[in-house]
C-alpha cells in the first residue's frame, strides 16, 4: 500500500508480483489524476457525518416511544467576564470564562482550558470539523461523545451544549490528563499558560 502510495505520488511505474511470481504492472496516476475521486468520497464522508450531527442536535424526540420531532432549545450564553490579569483571549473565547470557571478548579486549568477552546473552535459552540466531525467547543469526536457524555453525567446532552462540552472536557482532564488535546496543548503552552 505505501509502495503503491508512493507511486502514485511520484507518477511512477509500480510493479508487483502474482503469486506465482510473474510480474505485473499496475496502472500509475498523478496526484492531479486522482485529486477529484478524492474529494468527492471526502465530501460524502463528510457529508454524512455532518447530517448526522446536525440531526442529533436539532431534533429530540418528545419520549423514547415518540416519532414527534421537538427542536432543543439553546441554553443562554453566560455573561463575559474579566480575565485575571496579563491574559486575555479573543471575546469569542472570553464569553466561556463563566462556564470554564466553573468546571476546570485546579491552580492555571482556567486559563489552559480557555486557551485549548481558542485552538479548537476559536469558541464558537457550532464548530465541527471535518473528517472526523469534531464538534464543539471543546472539539470531542463524535464517535466518543455519548460514552464520555454518560460518563462525565451528561448522559443524553448535546456535543453543541456549551455547558456540556465544557464539563465534559473537564472530566477527561481531571480522569485522562490534557492528553486529548496534545497538538492544541503545544500552542497553548507556547502561550505561557501551562
Amino acid at each position: 500500500m505505501i509502495a503503491w502510495l508512493l507511486a502514485v505520488l511520484l507518477g511512477t511505474q509500480l510493479i508487483g508480483y502474482t503469486h506465482d511470481g510473474q510480474p505485473v504492472t499496475f496502472p500509475t496516476y498523478t496526484v492531479e489524476q486522482l485529486q477529484p475521486e478524492y474529494d468527492r468520497l471526502i465530501r460524502r464522508r463528510n457529508g454524512e457525518a455532518l447530517l448526522e450531527l446536525r440531526q442529533r442536535r436539532e431534533v429530540v424526540t418528545a419520549d423514547r416511544g415518540s416519532d414527534t420531532p421537538v427542536p432543543v432549545a439553546r441554553p443562554p450564553s453566560p455573561p463575559v467576564t474579566t480575565p485575571p490579569q496579563g491574559v486575555l483571549w479573543r471575546p469569542s473565547v472570553e464569553r466561556w470564562r463563566g462556564l470554564v470557571d466553573r468546571y476546570f478548579t485546579g491552580v492555571g486549568e482556567s486559563e489552559r482550558a480557555l486557551g485549548t477552546i481558542r485552538c479548537e473552535s476559536m469558541g464558537d459552540p457550532d464548530m465541527v470539523t471535518p473528517p472526523y466531525a469534531a464538534s464543539g467547543l471543546f472539539q470531542h469526536l463524535a464517535g466518543y461523545w455519548d460514552e464520555r457524555a454518560a460518563a462525565a453525567g451528561w448522559a443524553g446532552a448535546s456535543i453543541f451544549d456549551p455547558e456540556a462540552n465544557i464539563a465534559v472536557a473537564a472530566w477527561l482532564v481531571h480522569t485522562d490528563g490534557w492528553q486529548h488535546w496534545n497538538a492544541c496543548n503545544r500552542w497553548v503552552c507556547a502561550q505561557g499558560v501551562c
